[in-house]
């Protein structure tokens, strides 16, 4: 997503904060891949249909509040939480994110198998009395 298309979401029409909410939005990617995994990056979570509104409404939260609210007897401001409309695409994200990983994990070993497999039955030379013994190289 680019600049201009956060800037339309947050209906701001003004060039003064753009460096601001440039880096609002950067930060919500980043803090939504570091709630997936260490080394997850945006580009490996914008094919899933959550990752975006996860992001705006996140980036859009941190552009909106500015600045800490000081928690006292009469003000109780949730300054410490993500939205849960945030947590609940996280938690989406999440796990379609490592059930795919896991599903090409176990596409990569069985593609392994069937070549190990054909390896084998290709280095094997039958001989006359019904034994194989393997060749070299």
């Amino acid at each position: 997503m680019d600049l201009t298309e956060f800037k339309n979401y947050l209906r701001v029409d003004f060039d003064d904060d753009d460096s601001v909410i440039e880096a609002y939005y950067t930060g919500a990617e980043n803090y939504i891949c570091l709630a997936i995994g260490k080394n997850v990056k945006p580009t490996d979570l914008e094919q899933y249909e959550q990752f975006k509104p996860a992001t705006l409404l996140l980036g859009a939260f941190w552009y909106n509040a500015k600045m800490a609210v000081q928690q006292t007897a009469t003000v109780k401001a949730n300054t410490d939480e993500i939205p849960f409309g945030v947590s609940a695409l996280i938690t989406q994200l999440k796990a379609r994110y490592w059930e795919d990983y896991v599903a090409k994990q176990n596409e990569s070993t069985n593609s392994n198998n069937e070549e190990d497999k054909s390896e084998n039955s290709a280095g094997r030379l039958e001989i006359s009395n019904g034994s194989s013994e393997e060749t070299m190289g």
